[in-house]
C-alpha cells in the first residue's frame, strides 16, 4: 500500500565541498524516489502522513485528515461546570435554579418568577401614585392630600403656606410686622405684637403721655417707690435726714456742724468693741516689788486702733519701809518703762508711809491686738513693798 506523503525541505548548501555534496545529492535522490514509489519505511514521517486512509469516525463523522470536520457533542457527555467564556449565545428553553443572573440587556416580555436584583429603566404598565401613573421614565409631582400627612413637624425648607387658619398654638415667634386684625381676649403674645412701635391710644405715665414713639422722662413721686435698695449707680443725694441706720460705712470726711457737732451717748451706757469711744480697763492684785527691778502691775489687751491709755499705782507700806522714789508708766514692752518722758517719777517720804504715782496718758497706736502694761520700777529699803494698780484705755479712731 502506498502512502502519499510530503515533499521533505532538503536543502544541499553550494557552500560544501564537492564531497559532501555528492554524498548528500545521492541521499536525496534515494529518499525522495523511495517516497514517490511508496516504498521504504521511514518512522517518524507515518506519524504526520497528510490523510489516513480508510479514516476513522468521530462522534459518527468520518475523519481522514485531508479537510476539517465538524463535531457536534451530545449535551449529556459534556464535562466540566464552566461554558468557555466564548460561547455568548444559546437556544437553550430552561436553565435549572440559578444563584443569581445578572441581565445587561433587555428582558423580553413574558412570565419572571422569583426574586430579581437591579435596576429596570421603566415599568410596564406602570403604578398610580396619588392618582398620578408613574412608569419610572419621568418624574413626576405628587399632591399629598392633607389629611394623609404623617409626623408633627413641616420639613424645615417650608416656610411658606396659604394657611387660613391654624389650631392653638404653643407658641409663635413673628420676625416680621403682622398686617390685619389680631383679635382676641386672652392668651400672651410674643414678638412684634408685643412691642409694637406705636401705641394706637397714647397712655399717661405719671401725668406725662407716652405713646412709644419718643422717650419720655418720668419723675416718680418718693412715696411711690418701692424696693429697700437704691440702685448702685445712685450715689448722690439732697437727702436732709434719714431714719435709724443699722451701719454707715464712710469713706470721706464727715463735716458735722461745728455748734452741734456729732451727738454723744445720752445713758450711761458703753460704746460696743471696734465702735470710737469704746472703753478697756484692768485692775491688778498686789504684786512684790524688788528694789530697782521693774515689774509688770497689770496689763490689757488692745485691738488695732489708735488709743489713749493711762493708770494709777498704789505703792503699800507694811509700816517700816522708806519709799526714795518710785517710777510708773505704760508700755507695749513686758517690764519695761517706757523712754523718757512718757513716764512719771514720784518722790517718797519718811519710813512707814505708801505712795500713789499716776502713769501719763500715753498715745498707743497698733495695727493688730497688743498687749499693754502698767509698769513700775521703785527704789526703797528696810523691809518689803507691794503694788496694785489700774490700767484704762479709750479707743479715740
Amino acid at each position: 500500500m502506498s502512502q502519499v506523503l510530503p515533499d521533505l525541505p532538503i536543502t544541499i548548501s553550494s557552500q560544501l565541498d564537492s564531497y559532501n555534496s555528492r554524498v548528500q545529492l545521492a541521499l536525496y535522490q534515494w529518499i525522495q524516489q523511495s517516497l514517490n514509489e511508496g516504498t521504504g519505511s521511514f518512522p517518524g514521517f507515518a506519524a504526520t502522513a497528510g490523510q489516513l486512509t480508510p479514516g476513522a469516525a468521530i462522534n459518527g463523522v468520518n475523519f481522514t485528515g485531508a479537510a476539517p470536520i465538524t463535531v457536534a457533542a451530545a449535551a449529556g457527555t459534556l464535562t466540566g461546570a464552566t461554558l468557555a467564556p466564548g460561547v455568548v449565545n444559546s437556544s437553550l428553553t430552561s436553565v435549572g435554579t440559578l444563584a443569581n443572573l445578572n441581565v445587561t440587556g433587555t428582558v423580553a416580555a413574558g412570565t419572571l418568577t422569583g426574586n430579581f436584583t437591579g435596576s429596570a429603566a421603566s415599568l410596564n404598565p406602570g403604578a398610580t401614585i396619588n392618582g398620578v401613573n408613574f412608569t419610572g421614565t419621568a418624574p413626576i409631582t405628587v399632591a399629598a392630600a392633607a389629611g394623609t400627612l404623617t409626623g408633627s413637624t413641616l420639613a424645615s425648607g417650608v416656610t411658606a403656606s396659604s394657611l387660613t387658619s391654624v389650631g392653638t398654638l404653643a407658641g409663635l415667634t413673628v420676625t416680621a410686622p403682622i398686617t390685619g386684625s389680631v383679635t382676641g381676649s386672652s392668651g400672651s403674645t410674643s414678638g412684634n405684637a408685643a412691642t409694637a412701635t406705636k401705641l394706637l391710644t397714647a397712655r399717661a405715665i405719671n401725668g406725662v403721655n407716652f405713646d412709644g414713639t419718643a422717650a419720655i422722662t418720668v419723675a416718680a413721686a418718693a412715696g411711690t417707690l418701692t424696693g429697700s435698695t437704691l440702685a448702685t449707680g445712685v450715689t448722690a443725694s439732697s437727702l436732709t435726714s434719714v431714719g435709724t441706720l443699722s451701719a454707715l460705712t464712710v469713706s470721706g470726711a464727715i463735716t458735722p456742724s461745728q455748734t452741734n457737732g456729732i451727738v454723744g451717748t445720752t445713758t450711761n451706757n458703753n460704746a460696743n468693741a471696734g465702735s470710737v469711744g469704746e472703753y478697756v480697763t484692768a485692775t491688778g492684785t498686789a504684786v512684790s516689788l524688788t528694789k530697782n527691778v521693774a515689774a509688770n502691775i497689770t496689763s490689757i489687751s488692745l485691738t488695732a486702733g489708735d488709743w489713749d491709755v493711762w493708770g494709777n499705782i498704789f505703792y503699800n507700806n507694811p509700816g517700816t519701809t522708806t519709799i526714795s522714789a518710785v517710777n510708773s508708766g505704760v508700755s507695749t514692752s513686758s517690764a519695761s518703762l517706757p523712754s523718757v518722758p512718757f513716764y512719771n517719777q514720784s518722790v517718797g517720804g519718811a519710813a512707814g508711809l505708801s505712795l500713789s504715782a499716776i502713769a501719763p496718758m500715753q498715745r498707743i497706736n497698733v495695727a493688730s491686738t497688743t498687749t499693754v502694761y502698767l509698769v513700775s520700777n521703785q527704789g526703797f529699803s528696810t523691809s518689803t513693798l507691794t503694788a496694785t494698780g489700774v490700767i484704762q484705755a479709750r479707743r479715740v479712731r
